[in-house]
């Protein structure tokens, strides 16, 4: 849900009119034709045409970003810092937190770079060796290597790109709390690479905090 939720916000922040949940689109059943009436299911059964390819995102998750996104809406209308709207920015960015699991990375940078997710521009889906780079990119590890490679050029993005807004979205997040690793005097990175950034310096930054909820098995997500 984490990141089909990210790839819903991007593929309908650019449309006309986001206040409102996007309809499905629904598909034609096919009917057989007069040849096949009467005939066995197993007969009937030969000539169905094949199953559609799974979509990036499905309705409901289109349903979910498009209140997330009225709510993004609501929190840079109150920050007299930011550009006011989502539309207001000229590109949108995403950038990916999550566990410490080498196949959780795998897995989602995967989905990053499905054609359908639709979350880099066309020219780039050509260049395979570029994909997977800037896939690896979006989608980085809670880690201090982290820190001292990816979040300080993030940051420096950030600022030399006013008109650009960055979705961070933060899985797992309830790691985030911890500010000591340990028993040791020193910044978590998960701490360092959530709740380092600051709403009038950084107004074009949104973190999306996705974590388990205890008492049902969905995932919440709080927006700051």
């Amino acid at each position: 849900m984490l990141l089909v939720i990210g790839i819903s916000l991007l593929q309908i922040s650019d449309s006309s009119d986001y206040d409102t949940c996007p309809e499905p689109e629904t598909p034609e059943t096919p009917q057989p034709c007069e040849e096949d009436r009467g005939q066995s299911n197993a007969v009937y059964s030969e000539h169905r045409e094949p199953q559609e390819e799974k979509p990036a995102a499905y309705h409901q998750q289109h349903c979910q970003a498009a209140k997330l996104l009225q709510h993004i809406d609501t929190i840079l209308a109150l920050n007299e810092h930011s550009k006011g709207s989502v539309k207001q920015y000229t590109d949108m960015y995403l950038q990916i937190y999550t566990a410490k699991s080498i196949n959780l990375q795998t897995q989602t940078i995967q989905r990053l770079i499905d054609p359908k997710a639709q979350v880099f521009r066309k020219e780039v889906y050509e260049d395979k060796v570029k994909l997977h780079q800037d896939a690896k990119l979006r989608v980085q590890l809670y880690s201090e290597d982290v820190i001292e490679k990816r979040h300080k050029h993030l940051v420096s993005q950030v600022e030399r790109c006013p008109d650009k807004l960055f979705i961070i979205i933060a899985d797992e997040a309830h790691f985030a709390v911890t500010k000591e690793t340990g028993g040791k005097k020193k910044q978590a990175a998960n701490d360092m690479l959530i709740n380092s950034w600051c709403a009038t310096k950084h107004p074009n930054v949104i973190i999306l905090q996705v974590r388990p909820n205890r008492l049902a098995r969905s995932q919440s997500v709080n927006v700051k």
